[in-house]
């Protein structure tokens, strides 16, 4: 049997911010196609033509994230401010990615936005004296590397990289403990909470806290996912054809509570899938995955570069279509003395 080196011995002989990372998006895209991992992760290739349902999902979630923090740092108020600062957050948010990106306009509004949050803040006006943060928006970096003979011997080349994210909230609810992740969705909400079942970036991140905890014992129970959806039909009456109807707005919060084994499997899925990116570095043929070009008929922001350019020594790419973004890192603020070993 092959021998390896425990965490406790190599944690003394390492510098921790030099290693790579990996979160959950970047495992998502490689997953998805190398190619695009290639474009997006590595040339850090952008286009100018964003997607109006991530908007709407970073204005919501800047929302959230306002309203929550303004609870955190003046507990729970009948003043307003703390539903003041999620608007403000909103528009702010709102402003500044329209502002780098052209958007198809639909009924994912600024408008609908506001009053999204407005349902929001009733649907769970119960929350008020009964909910406290305990974290708002935390980055993490987990040290992950091989700690036991069995995955010394199925992955033998892999080095060791940081598993990083950052959770939404850490609060605690009526006497337990949980994570909470903010979703938005246009699906109907029952489809979207089987879909995000054993989500393997909510998995993720209950590894992570309790590896911060040094156990279960004190850490979070486990996930509640905070879905939202939003989504409008076009009208067909003469007159308002291509305009939206009345919006349906809804709430959902999804428990997700994982076993030992559930979280050891997510750790393998991980440890494979950096495994698998450590390679394709190595040999940098970054292999297209054609059945990823269209989702839905909706085609791959890339798919225009892939047609263009048979090998990467090849490259064209539009420049009035795309540039040349930064980099992609969720936890960079996070030093080295803070990594989760």
């Amino acid at each position: 049997m092959s021998s390896y080196i425990s965490p406790v011995q190599s944690s003394r002989n390492f510098t921790a911010s030099k290693f790579p990372h990996c979160d959950n998006t970047l495992r998502t895209c490689f997953k998805t196609c190398k190619r695009k991992f290639y474009f997006q992760h590595r040339l850090h290739l952008r286009t100018y033509y964003g997607s109006t349902a991530l908007r709407y999902g970073s204005v919501y979630h800047a929302a959230q994230e306002a309203f929550y923090n303004h609870i955190k740092e003046n507990g729970w108020t009948r003043d307003g401010e703390a539903l003041k600062a999620g608007m403000l957050a909103a528009q702010k948010e709102w402003e500044e990615i329209s502002a780098k990106e052209q958007f198809y306009e639909d009924y994912r509004t600024l408008e609908n936005c506001f009053n999204s949050v407005l349902r929001y803040m009733s649907e769970f006006a119960s929350d008020a004296g009964y909910l406290k943060v305990i974290a708002s928006e935390e980055p993490f970096k987990v040290l992950m590397q091989l700690e036991t003979e069995k995955e010394f011997d199925a992955f033998p080349d892999l080095k060791p990289f940081h598993f990083t994210g950052k959770k939404d909230l850490e609060v605690e609810l009526n006497g337990r403990s949980w994570i909470f992740e903010h979703k938005t969705t246009g699906m109907p909400i029952d489809q979207q909470a089987v879909r995000l079942n054993r989500s393997a970036q909510v998995m993720g991140y209950i590894y992570a806290t309790i590896k911060k905890y040094g156990g279960r014992k004190n850490a979070p129970d486990g996930a509640l996912i905070n879905l939202h959806q939003l989504t409008a039909r076009k009208s067909t009456a003469k007159g308002k054809e291509g305009t939206y109807g009345e919006p349906t707005i809804a709430f959902r919060r999804v428990p997700q509570v994982f076993n030992d084994n559930d979280l050891y499997q997510w750790r393998l899925s991980m440890l494979d899938a950096v495994d698998s990116m450590q390679k394709e570095e190595k040999k940098g043929t970054w292999v297209m995955n054609h059945d990823s070009c269209f989702n839905y008929n909706k085609a791959c922001t890339y798919l225009s570069i892939c047609q263009a350019s048979e090998d990467l020594d090849d490259l064209r790419y539009d420049e009035g279509k795309y540039y040349i973004g930064e980099a992609w890192e969720v936890a960079k603020g996070v030093s080295a003395e803070d990594v989760i070993i």
